[in-house]
């Protein structure tokens, strides 16, 4: 599995079938754990109660299915007919590999205030890396055009970021 991660960070993934082969259990409990140093490392509303890194993990997990979802009917279209586990094998990877940088450049975000430019220019690029990585792995992976994958990529984005959004303001509404 550790290969396969470096592989998608290398952009070279295998098909998308391949990823099957990992337990499906095991990739939701490692994204998961992966997570909850995330949450802590970008914390954007400042309360990190032991509720609001479980709702975020929650968010996570349900994110997770709905891309999935989206995924199979978008390479539907596309005429790539795959599974639904397949799809959410894949995604689970995927994410893993997208998180697993995100926390370690977090870690060097902290010797940043979270004010200053170089914070948001680092993570404006962070965010542009992640996005870059699920788009051509998408694209290798499953065998279609960056461009189709650039618009799943950019739904997928819209899906996390309104989930993040309602997650946020359900945290504002608890401090």
């Amino acid at each position: 599995m550790i290969n396969d991660i470096f592989d998608f960070l290398k952009l070279q993934p295998k098909g998308i079938e391949y990823y099957s082969k990992y337990p499906t259990a095991l990739m939701f409990v490692i994204m998961l754990v992966l997570y909850i140093p995330y949450d802590f490392l970008f914390n954007v509303g400042g309360t990190n109660s032991s509720v609001n890194i479980l709702s975020d993990i929650a968010n996570s997990f349900i994110v997770t299915i709905l891309e999935a979802y989206f995924l199979v009917y978008w390479l539907g279209r596309k005429e790539k007919k795959y599974s639904f586990s397949t799809v959410l094998d894949f995604n689970l990877l995927l994410s893993i590999s997208v998180v697993i940088p995100l926390n370690l450049l977090g870690l060097l975000l902290l010797n940043f205030n979270s004010q200053s430019w170089a914070f948001l220019i680092i993570s404006f690029i962070a965010l542009v890396y992640a996005f870059y990585l699920v788009v051509v792995n998408l694209a290798l992976a499953c065998g279609v055009t960056k461009k189709y994958a650039l618009g799943g990529g950019l739904i997928i984005f819209l899906i996390q970021l309104l989930a993040d959004l309602t997650i946020f303001s359900n945290q504002q509404a608890l401090a």
